[in-house]
Parts: C-alpha cells; structure tokens; sequence
C-alpha cells in the first residue's frame, strides 16, 4: 500500500479499468466479487433484490456492470456489485458465450471510516429513482404527454393499474415496468383529458388511483358523458359546496354532488379504494340511467363491483 498520506476522506482511488470479458471469464469475476470478504458497513444480501437483478438480467437488459473494491490493511473487501455479482451467478447457464463489460474502481482506505464514507457514496439513501421518477420516464416516451403534470400523470397511470388488476382481473406489469403503459397509444387520450380536469393544488380530494380508475373506466365506456360527470365533480371540489358557482350548491340532486359529499368526507370515514370506486360507479349510473338516487352504497364483496353503464 502506498505510504502517501489518506485525504480527509480516509480512501482514495487507485485505479478505474473495463473489461470486456467472454462469459466464462464474467462468471470468474462474478464469483470473485461475490466471495470477496464482507465489511461490516456493507448492507446485508437481499436475496429479493438478487431475484429482481436475475429476471432483469433473463430478459436480456442487462448494462456495464460497476463494481468496486477496496483495499484496507491488506484485505480487499467489495464496495459494490454484491447483488449484481451474485445474481449473474444465479444465470450463468444463460449467457451462451455472450461479451459482459465491466468497469472495475479500485480504493485504497486508511481505516474502516473510509470504507464506511465508500458504501454511503455507493448506497446513498436519496439517490434511488422514486416511483415518480421511474413514472415520469416512461411518460417521456409520449410526445402528447410531455410536459403534462408529472403527478398528475402517475395518479392516472395508477389509476389505469388499479382498473385492469381490480376490477378487470387483469395481469399488469411490475417493479419498473409498471409504466409502460404510457407508450399505449389508445390511453392518450384519456390522460390529455384527466390531466385538464385534475388540479393537483385544487382537486385533492379526487387525487387517489381508486378514482382515477373510476374516470378511466366511465371515460372508456362514453367520453362525452364522462366529461360532464366528471366535470361536475371536480368542479365542485375545487370549488366546494358553499360557493354560489359551484355544482354542489346550484345542482344539489346531481349524482356528481353525492360522490363529491363523500370525498370531502372520506378522511373522516376511512373509505377504502373499493368503497370509493364502487360509489363513484353508482354515481356514474344514476347520472347516465336518469335514475335518481339518495346514497352511494360502499362496495358489497358478494355482489363485487357494479357494472359501469351508459
């Protein structure tokens, strides 16, 4: 080790290298990386997280691999590439010759702080992409949706989740892919709509996947209704009840009045999204059916969820 005194960062890079390796020598490193020793300040192995990587990797997305080591009182232990290293050894029997790169840093740590100070620069707690970032992402590959309201569009894509795997039984896609709906060209139409009746900052109320799912659904049964349903409702709760210009006030027998009554209330009453979306259904049926209605019953798992009509 050299005898140049540490930075106050207590570790300094040695040396950066890639490598282009057949898989035959990736799994060589792989199994090097994985059995390095384990410091004390490395987080423990997520095998859930290993699982995650190995599927990830079976579908052929797969990037450059960084890993790192560091080097302290002449032990080597693995700053990065714990999880990478072990789920490119869970398929091995699938790289079939194929070329992995590697880019491979080096350190040298004057005591176990700077190897700490290392896995904390590695593992920082708020560089993670959020839901949000992952969501806005797939946004980006729509050009009707760029520089749509980030929230906004994420609570309609829930929303549209919600729909197909609650109330459809629908298989959706998972973990990071979730929002690859985005690139749906038949549902762009639909978030053009949404995001100009939701106002983050005025319609909170409405701001829950329940019932974006129910706007989707009444919006994929009959667009023009479904805008003056919604309409209602959204101006109302933006709005509210007391002013003389609002639905709630000027058009009390509405069936958008009833739903708009129990989201001001649902932090009171604890409803859950089934209730929510169920309610918002029989809103939606008295508006379409012309069948007036006093109440909206909650969601009955006997009976399930109520057809959307119109």
């Amino acid at each position: 080790m050299s005898t140049t005194p540490f930075p106050e960062t207590d570790f300094r890079l040695v040396k950066s290298e890639v490598r282009e390796l057949d898989s035959e020598q990736a799994l060589s490193l792989a199994e090097e990386y994985a059995s390095l020793p384990r410091c004390d300040s490395e987080r423990p192995l997520n095998e859930k997280h290993v699982s995650f990587l190995a599927e990830r990797f079976k579908t052929g997305l797969m990037l450059p691999f960084c890993w790192s080591d560091v080097k302290c009182a002449d032990v080597t232990y693995r700053v990065n590439g714990q999880h990478s290293s072990n789920a490119l050894r869970a398929i091995a029997s699938l790289l079939n010759g194929n070329k992995v790169t590697f880019h491979l840093d080096h350190y040298e740590a004057g005591s176990l702080k700077g190897i700490a100070l290392l896995h904390t620069l590695f593992d920082a707690s708020k560089q993670t992409r959020s839901k949000l970032d992952i969501s806005h992402s797939w946004q980006g590959t729509s050009k009707r949706l760029v520089g749509k309201d980030q929230k906004t569009c994420k609570l309609l894509a829930d929303g549209v989740i919600w729909f197909r795997k609650t109330v459809e039984k629908s298989t959706v896609a998972k973990g990071d892919y979730t929002y690859q709906l985005f690139g749906e060209e038949p549902l762009h139409a639909f978030f053009e709509w949404a995001c100009k009746l939701l106002v983050p900052t005025k319609t909170q109320e409405m701001n829950l996947p329940s019932i974006a799912a129910a706007m989707y659904g009444t919006y994929s049964k009959n667009e023009i209704r479904a805008d003056d349903f919604w309409r209602h409702v959204a101006k109302s709760v933006s709005l509210g009840a007391e002013s003389p210009d609002s639905p709630a006030n000027t058009k009390p027998d509405h069936p958008g009045t009833l739903l708009y009554a129990d989201l001001k209330v649902k932090k009171e009453k604890v409803f859950k999204p089934n209730d929510l979306y169920a309610k918002s259904i029989y809103a939606w049926n008295s508006f379409v059916l012309d069948k007036p209605i006093r109440s909206l019953p909650p969601y009955n798992k006997k009976k399930g969820f109520p057809e959307i009509g119109g």
